[in-house]
């Protein structure tokens, strides 16, 4: 059957045909014409071109067909042919318009007629010749779609009909993911788990995880959920053969997302665990970036819970990750060495450089750069492996860091802190600050936690911001203290005494008050925390807290090393123990009442007796194998406090200093000397020779560079060897002896009954003349003491004039100090008088006036004291200075501090210049003669005369004649 529609001549000609070739057809019934004529009010020309297409391609159904029919044919052509002519038209047309129309102007003038059926004409052909080039713009868009909808339908997935199996599984899928809470995810897999795949196990295990990681889950649910995973794991470890390694990677990491999140422990669950550990080692080549950094993170996670991973499963990872890093993220490498880190994992060093490289930017395919998170998870994790940055990653790293530093939040900040102290960087000034800053427009919103971690950075990196920064940072840490936990109150008050910030009187009340709230939360460390803090503030607790400390440490008292031991003992020999209650020396009766008093004082003091005999008792079984830094800072708490310990326990102590002093410090030997001094205990034969040894060995070090310093040809060579030697590692912890060991170590030897050797007590007053320039005067005055008293003064004159040249400096110091005192309070008493009308000025003024008075008498005491040692030890080593202007020197000193000199004190400076056989002048005994005279009349009692009464002996044996 052929069906052909048409317009105007064309539906003639074919109905002709149709006619003529009917009498052929019909009969056979081989071919049957239909035509079907248009309204004639159509006017779309692009259907009708449509349709002659149609005509053009006849569909004839016959059963056999052996006559030619030209009819027919001339039918099939004769649209092709009007096609042919309309395209010419159209052409003739396009010349006609580039023509000037003049002929239709002249034909508009003649006969209208004939220019309306120009017109016609025109607007004909002019639709015609638009229907072709609409037709022609048609084929080439729907050419131009086919080819799109063909490259679309080989990029995308093949449809699947819903109704088919794989299409069961899609929708069960995004039923899945369409869950809003774990119980509807529960109801699916009971509905649905005979027809679970992997896909399905992977999908619904990955959805609870986030599920109650947006949620939570309460106490309650507990039990159900963990009966739901693990019917989820145990479905996964039987499939575990047809899961793929990335929906493995999935699994693994949803496991350790719920164990993080409700931790819980089952045999399906670890099995899993390891089945999926396995099955992402054996396919660790094919993972990407993302995927590694998944499943380092689960692996981080669940390995401290029992996860055993193939042998190299971490070597593997980082060397795929190595190979990827191009393409990988910033935060999947940062999580990545953050994983490594947790699990105790170090891996290659060209590895660790490949990934500094990657976050300072220098990979050429890296589109994306490190934000402050991830740049410091790196951080965290290279501080973690100990790694010594070369200079050209810490130069860039602090760079970078000052550059994201606008974008920190305090939390980051103070991270940034904490990473650069792990890694033992000191950043530069322009970092530091830029970091303070940033923290200090955020402390209001700034955490508790942040609030501690800030300045245990900063004790650490040994940084000490200014006292502006300090003053807004210190209120937000008393509002934070109440939000602390005790572990934040110990790490805060343990970084502001290891800085050297004074707090202030309400700050240590609060911490006081809080830490006596939480003091059962304290573990041991934290205890000798808060203590050595508390101990270097002098802080004066309560009754109340010193009980409740009491008690904190004895129960902790088996978790105490060395070294905490030490800092307990310390911290409380530094604070302002509380007094002994009143009523244990008023409750006896008069014949008793005293010896009451000294049981009750025994009783009742702090620290107890009972509360340092169960601590010592305790760690008596840690002093083997402790370092000397520990035993001594043990003995000299002991020594500070007064505590004589029992003589199995100083056994064992002499037991472990022995056998750690051959690796001690300079410092921590004179410690152990001093307590030993200090307790008035006598050592062993074995420890003193310990002692004699360790000191020879140390001093001789020290004596040897600061002679080669000092030495008459001052060459340049030799000074420079010693001022190397003197700010080396091995100077602070051997040879050149500060001014307190020094003084710790000749108070020793005084108060020592031991024989030691005078070779070393040569070398310690030679190596310790660089350390006299920063000793103070209370220092100075000790050591000149403890030379005379041991009558060991320096082997040399040159020696002598060199400590003789630091004393001159310390006394001119302490005379000028003195001066400026008595200066002042002249001057306030003037701003009394001046402040009569305002009373509340000259009530401060006159206690101004007062203190000032008493540190004037402090002052005089310390010259005193200065010139009263340097007599002493010059008139018993028998030895002075060169020439004569040291003398000089004393008395011109010493004679205005004699009117507040005491009986002993001038006693004592007028017997040393009786020994020296020094004739002071007859102004200074004059005074001196005064002086005597003014206390005549004040003294009372025997003794008092009999002192005065010896001043003046020796004042008449030094050449004074005048009146008596």
């Amino acid at each position: 059957m052929i069906r052909l529609s048409a317009t105007g001549n064309v539906q003639q000609l074919l109905l002709q045909q149709q006619r003529n070739s009917s009498a052929l057809f019909t009969p056979h019934g081989a071919a049957t014409v239909r035509v079907r004529k248009q309204p004639s009010h159509t006017n779309s020309v692009t259907q009708q071109q449509h349709l002659l297409q149609h005509a053009c391609r006849p569909s004839v159904v016959c059963a056999a067909q052996t006559a030619v029919l030209p009819d027919l044919a001339d039918a099939a052509v004769q649209p092709q042919l009007l096609q042919e002519h309309q395209l010419q038209q159209v052409s003739q047309q396009q010349q006609q318009q580039q023509q000037p129309q003049l002929r239709s102007q002249q034909l508009w003038r003649a006969d209208s007629m004939q220019c309306r059926e120009h017109r016609r004409r025109q607007r004909s052909r002019s639709r015609q010749a638009n229907s072709v080039s609409l037709q022609e713009q048609d084929i080439d868009h729907h050419h131009h779609q086919q080819q799109q909808q063909q490259q679309q339908r080989k990029n995308e997935a093949p449809y699947i009909p819903a109704d088919s199996a794989a299409g069961r599984d899609r929708q069960l899928t995004a039923h899945i993911s369409r869950r809003r809470h774990w119980i509807q995810l529960q109801a699916i897999w009971l509905d649905n788990t005979t027809n679970f795949s992997p896909v399905h196990l992977t999908a619904s295990i990955v959805r609870l995880a986030r599920l109650v990681e947006a949620q939570g889950i309460a106490a309650a649910d507990r039990p159900e959920l963990f009966k739901f995973s693990s019917a989820i794991l145990s479905s996964v470890h039987l499939m575990i053969d047809v899961i793929d390694p990335r929906g493995a990677v999935q699994c693994l990491w949803a496991y350790a997302k719920l164990q993080s999140l409700a931790p819980h422990r089952s045999s399906s669950g670890d099995a899993a665990a390891d089945a999926l550990a396995a099955v992402i080692a054996r396919a660790m080549q094919k993972l990407r970036p993302q995927e590694l950094s998944q499943a380092a993170w689960a692996a981080a996670v669940l390995q401290p819970a029992g996860l055993s991973l193939p042998q190299g499963w971490w070597s593997e990872l980082f060397a795929r990750l190595q190979q990827q890093l191009p393409q990988a993220q910033p935060a999947e490498v940062a999580c990545c060495a953050w994983a490594a880190a947790k699990a105790r994992f170090l891996p290659h060093e060209e590895c660790i450089a490949a990934l500094l490289q990657h976050s300072q930017g220098s990979s050429s395919k890296q589109q994306q750069q490190y934000g402050p998170a991830e740049l410091l998870q790196l951080l965290q994790a290279l501080a973690a492996w100990q790694q010594q940055l070369p200079p050209e990653a810490t130069a860039g790293c602090c760079e970078q860091l000052q550059q994201l530093s606008p974008d920190m939040s305090a939390q980051d900040v103070s991270q940034a802190l904490l990473a650069l102290a792990r890694l033992q960087l000191q950043p530069p000034l322009q970092l530091l600050s830029a970091l303070l800053q940033q923290l200090q427009q955020q402390l209001p919103t700034a955490s508790p936690l942040v609030l501690v971690a800030v300045p245990y950075a900063l004790a650490k990196l040994r940084c000490v911001p200014g006292e502006g920064w300090w003053g807004g940072f210190l209120p937000y840490t008393t509002v934070a203290m109440n939000s602390l936990n005790a572990s934040g109150l110990a790490v805060l008050a343990w970084s502001f005494a290891r800085i050297g910030v004074n707090p202030g009187k309400p700050w240590l009340e609060e911490l006081l008050q809080q830490s006596g709230y939480k003091m059962g939360g304290l573990a041991a460390q934290e205890l000798a925390m808060l203590s050595w803090a508390l101990g270097r503030f002098g802080a004066a607790p309560s009754v109340w807290w010193w009980e409740r400390f009491e008690k904190a440490t004895v129960s902790r008292r088996e978790d105490f090393t060395a070294a905490e031991l030490a800092a307990v003992l310390g911290g409380v020999a530094g604070m302002q123990l509380p007094p002994v209650p009143a009523s244990s020396a008023t409750a006896a009766p008069q014949q008793q009442q005293q010896q009451q008093q000294q049981q009750q004082q025994q009783q009742q003091r702090f620290p107890s007796c009972s509360w340092t005999a169960q601590l010592l008792s305790a760690a008596q079984s840690d002093l083997a194998g402790a370092p000397t830094d520990c035993l001594a800072g043990i003995f000299i708490g002991l020594a500070k406090l007064s505590i004589r310990p029992s003589a199995a326990w100083l056994d064992a102590f002499e037991a472990a200093a022995v056998a750690a002093l051959p690796n001690s410090s300079l410092s921590n030997a004179a410690a152990v000397l001093w307590g030993y001094a200090a307790l008035e205990v006598q050592p062993s034969r074995q420890l003193v020779n310990s002692l004699n040894a360790r000191l020879s060995q140390l001093l001789q070090d020290g004596s040897s560079a600061v002679a080669a310093a000092g030495s008459s040809s001052r060459s340049s060579t030799a000074a420079a060897a010693a001022a190397e030697y003197e700010h080396s590692p091995s100077a602070a912890a051997a040879g050149l002896p500060t001014a307190a060991v020094t003084a710790q170590l000749l108070w020793a030897l005084v108060h020592q009954r031991g024989e030691y050797q005078a070779a070393w007590i040569d070398d310690l007053l030679q190596a310790a003349v660089p350390g006299l320039d920063s000793a103070s005067s209370h220092s100075l005055a000790v050591m000149l003491w403890c030379l005379g008293k041991l009558r060991h003064g320096p082997a040399y004159q040159r020696l002598l004039d060199a400590w003789w040249a630091a004393y001159a400096v310390k006394l001119a110091a302490a005379t000028n100090a003195q001066q400026q005192q008595e200066a002042l309070p002249h001057q306030q008493q003037q701003q009394v008088v001046e402040a009569s009308m305002s009373p509340a000025a000259a009530a401060a003024a006159a206690s101004a006036a007062a203190v000032s008075a008493a540190a004037a008498a402090v002052e005089r005491r310390t010259s005193l004291s200065l010139i009263t040692a340097a007599l002493y030890c010059f008139a018993r080593v028998n030895r002075t200075p060169s020439g004569t202007a040291w003398l000089d020197l004393l008395l011109e000193a010493s004679q205005p501090l004699l009117p507040a000199a005491s009986v002993q004190q001038l006693g004592n400076v007028l017997g040393q210049l009786v020994q020296l056989r020094v004739a002071p002048g007859e102004v200074w005994l004059a005074v001196a003669a005064q002086v005597l005279r003014q206390q005549w009349r004040r003294q009372q009692g025997e003794d008092g005369k009999q002192a005065l009464l010896n001043a003046q002996g020796l004042l008449y044996q030094l050449g004074y004649g005048g009146p008596r």
